[in-house]
């Protein structure tokens, strides 16, 4: 393989480290509360970072993985398109970043067509407004508004820099209506609409990849618990339970593209909503270490890399029908030689190429 696609592939290991941590610890209190905007921006750096930065440390191992060659040699061969002869490499790079290329318009196109359906509806009343204004801080004020249509059955919120809470035509009560508002209202200063459309983008990239769905699948259970450890903070017992019963009038109704009211796990939300958080001195250290697991991980990524497996005599190697001489190692780029038989192109590690050396001198 080529430096390129070492990088793909440990940026893609590193990246699914990161998302499984994400998935078996989403029911976490702490970590609900650490996971945000720039947790998801670090899994994006990260994943960058070890694509663009194709080198190894001087004290990197070596993992020889038989099914490498399988791979290896798959991704050297051709394919037969009428006269000519395709890479599969190339096949391959190129269905890639053309389904890429769909998604990723396909997931702009439609947040912009569901902006400009949303802008179309109408202002809420001034009850919805006056409520409103009590529970927007004054730093947002006039960057969010409330809006109703007949055409949605549950609440939700949309856009990044300027927000809109969409409540369904109903009678509120005060009191239904201010927890709604709240819930609304934390998704919007936690900016999880822009959380949402980075993840659909990263799915859009990295399609092919299962664990990208397993990110968004435990984002919406992570982003609404964090929504209604928000609200209910410092409520009475018989305020939780009011809130709960609201959230459970609208369950069963999901958006796609909005973070809606009553999405995710009811049952769950409900048992953590009446549950005990952690002490924020244990969220801190809890997202310390975090941070610094993932690091640790980014850093072992540049440490390890995966070879082909191959053990074969090297006293029989011959190039040419001669002993292969020391020069004419090809060096592949990243500290491993191929020396060219009859049987094929074989890598070698630097020290086994030492070896050789030694054997011919």
């Amino acid at each position: 393989m080529s430096i390129s696609e070492y990088s793909v592939l440990m940026a893609v290991l590193w990246s699914d480290a990161v998302i499984l941590l994400a998935y078996f610890l989403r029911r976490r209190f702490w970590f609900a509360r650490a996971f945000g905007l720039k947790a998801l921006l670090f899994l994006y750096g990260g994943c960058i970072l070890r694509l663009c930065a194709g080198f190894e440390f001087e004290a990197t191992v070596e993992i020889r993985v038989p099914q490498m060659n399988f791979v290896g040699n798959l991704l050297k061969s051709t394919l037969p398109l009428g006269t000519y002869k395709i890479s599969v490499t190339a096949l391959l790079v190129t269905l890639w970043f053309t389904v890429s290329a769909a998604k990723i318009a396909y997931t702009l196109a439609n947040y912009r067509r569901d902006w400009i359906k949303r802008r179309g509806m109408s202002p809420a009343g001034l009850e919805v407004e006056h409520c409103l204004a009590k529970v927007v801080e004054k730093r947002d004020a006039g960057k969010i508004c409330a809006v109703v249509s007949e055409s949605i059955d549950s609440p939700c919120v949309f856009g990044i820099r300027r927000g809109m809470i969409c409540l369904p035509t109903s009678d509120w009560k005060l009191k239904e209506l201010e927890v709604i508002l709240k819930h609304e209202y934390a998704h919007f200063r936690h900016h999880d609409m822009l959380l949402y459309l980075l993840t659909e983008l990263f799915c859009g990239f990295f399609w092919w990849n299962p664990c990208c769905y397993l990110l968004k699948r435990c984002q919406n259970e992570i982003l609404e618990f964090r929504a209604d450890e928000v609200v209910t903070a410092g409520m009475k017992p018989s305020d939780a339970r009011y809130y709960c019963m609201t959230l459970i009038k609208f369950a069963g109704v999901n958006r796609i593209s909005a973070s809606c009211f009553a999405s995710s796990k009811l049952e769950r939300r409900v048992v953590r909503i009446v549950g005990q958080p952690f002490p924020n001195r244990i969220k801190r250290i809890c997202t310390i270490l975090l941070f610094l697991f993932a690091m640790v991980m980014l850093a072992l990524s540049f440490c390890v890399v995966p070879q082909p497996y191959y053990t074969a005599d090297i006293g029989s190697l011959t190039l040419d029908g001669k002993c292969a001489a020391p020069l004419e190692f090809l060096q592949d780029g990243i500290g491993s030689y191929i020396i060219s038989t009859k049987d094929g192109d074989i890598p070698f590690s630097e020290k086994e190429a030492i070896k050789l050396q030694n054997l011919f001198d």
